[in-house]
């Protein structure tokens, strides 16, 4: 039996469109493991495809370049002992960057876009980071809680790699050992448009060469903001918002871009959206649906929100893109807790 692999372009509106891109016919030494894609940058995409090489017994990764003019470009097929565990991928000086991990082990991968022939080069990790893809760059990063360091791996290409410890002071370890409490952390990108965003309780962003980590607590009505800055003198600054006491939040959500964090507080009788400058640690505006007072439209989707986001298995998302005209466009949706995923 012959498997066809299909490679498409989903538009998701109400409705499911899908407009089929390329298609990779599997050989018959090949079974079907699993196919990643990401955008490179304004004019590439890369497409990958893991199958198990039933004759060599090895996993191969199959390498697609996609250009804007939809021509596709198979690289140089790239094998690796076990199942694959792809960290990040990205693209600098003319070569797809890839860095696998196995067994503490990690396998950076050049893939010359060009001749499609590949180079790679191991170094020892200690356990799954946190990964970060900005551009040409990846970043990997580790809290380490017994040494109280956090380890930044910045990664350009085989040639170019490097590392940075940054030391927690004592009176700032608990905050920041909360944001990698139980492995909940979930990283968003910034460089992408967001749909819905994450629902996790900590979030990690990475922007003008800054982390940010932002937890959401509901239970004590804040909104804690951690930064981690590896060139300052003082690396990691603290901040955070309060709600109101009396307030009686159901559900605290947020997003970050431009150092501007939007979050969004829901409450029995009203939603309220704010925006914060974390740099200046300013409020720049809120924003409440009772503003627009009796408004029969706003009314009627207003109630129907409460309704709905008020139930047990949903959860509140908070997202902002830039416009083409530079402003922001906010929205805020909820979702089934127990089925999605940013």
């Amino acid at each position: 039996m012959k498997h066809v692999l299909l490679f498409l372009a989903l538009s998701l509106n109400f409705t499911l469109q899908a407009t089929e891109i390329f298609k990779y016919n599997l050989k018959k030494n090949e079974k079907f493991v699993t196919t990643l894609s990401g955008k490179m940058n304004n004019q590439t995409t890369l497409h990958l495809v893991v199958v198990k090489n039933k004759k060599t017994k090895l996993y191969d990764v199959l390498p697609f370049v996609m250009n804007l003019n939809q021509e596709i470009n198979q690289l140089e097929t790239v094998s690796f002992n076990e199942e694959p565990n792809i960290l990040s991928y990205h693209e600098n000086n003319g070569a797809i960057t890839l860095t696998n991990l196995q067994d503490n082990q990690l396998e950076i991968v050049d893939i010359n876009i060009a001749t499609g022939k590949h180079t790679s080069k191991s170094m020892t990790i200690t356990e799954d980071p946190l990964v970060f893809i900005n551009e040409n760059v990846s970043y990997l990063l580790n809290f380490n809680k017994k040494n109280n360091t956090i380890l930044i791996t910045t990664i350009h290409n085989t040639q170019k790699s490097s590392t940075t410890t940054v030391t927690i002071p004592e009176q700032q370890k608990k905050k920041v050992s909360s944001c990698f409490k139980d492995n909940q952390v979930e990283v968003v990108q910034t460089n992408e448009y967001v749909k819905n965003g994450s629902i996790e309780k900590t979030q990690a962003y990475f922007e003008n060469g800054k982390f940010h980590f932002i937890t959401n607590n509901q239970k004590t009505n804040n909104i804690d903001i951690v930064s981690l800055d590896a060139k300052d003198e003082n690396p990691i600054k603290l901040n955070s918002i309060s709600f109101n006491k009396d307030l009686k939040i159901k559900d605290i959500n947020s997003h970050l871009l431009e150092n501007k964090l939007f979050y969004s507080s829901l409450t029995k009788d009203d939603i309220q959206i704010s925006v914060y400058d974390i740099t200046k640690e300013e409020e720049i505006k809120t924003l409440s649906l009772e503003d627009f007072g009796n408004l029969k439209s706003v009314k009627v989707k207003k109630n129907r929100f409460l309704k709905e986001a008020a139930k047990d298995y949903m959860k509140t998302t908070i997202s902002s893109n830039k416009t083409v005209n530079g402003s922001y466009k906010i929205t805020m949706d909820y979702v089934n807790k127990n089925n999605y995923h940013y």
